[in-house]
């Protein structure tokens, strides 16, 4: 618990250095915390995920990928909607290998909307390195439990 509550504490240091708030720096941080710690308490009930949120949080994931990986930051000139991709919806499109993969080596080059034009500020870093294999895991379990679940009504569309 004590390493989850130093983590809690960098990402809100971390949030202060990257000016990630519009209003009042420490107003917005405690929103974010208090956000995050109820995001975190949620999945008490899916102990990788929950840890895994954890390391979502440590590394800086929720930076750029939002609070729940709902929605990523903006963007400029970047072929995805001039956003940092949602995370929602990762797990259609990538095996866990892939995905893990694709964590620890990162993404160096980001695809432009427009050639002719400034390159995207925003790629993801490779955290090869930095994260242990059980980290990784976690990280997966809880990016898995991301992907909306299927109400199994079809005429809902």
């Amino acid at each position: 618990m004590m390493d989850y509550r130093m983590r809690t504490l960098t990402l809100s240091a971390l949030l202060l250095l990257a000016g990630a708030c519009n209003t009042s720096p420490s107003a917005s941080n405690i929103e974010l915390s208090a956000q995050a710690d109820s995001v975190y308490e949620s999945l008490a009930g899916a102990p990788a995920a929950q840890r895994g949120y954890a390391v979502y949080r440590s590394h800086g994931c929720i930076l750029c990928h939002g609070l729940n990986g709902e929605k990523g930051r903006k963007n400029v000139n970047a072929k995805t909607g001039e956003e940092v991709p949602a995370m929602t919806y990762i797990a259609e499109g990538y095996t866990k290998k892939e995905f893990q993969e694709k964590a620890l080596t990162g993404v160096k080059t980001i695809q432009q909307k427009n050639a002719s034009g400034q390159a995207p500020p925003w790629r993801m870093p490779g955290w090869r390195g930095s994260i242990s294999k059980s980290e990784l895991d976690d990280l997966t379990a809880y990016i898995w439990q991301l992907l909306p679940k299927d109400t199994g009504d079809e005429d809902d569309w």
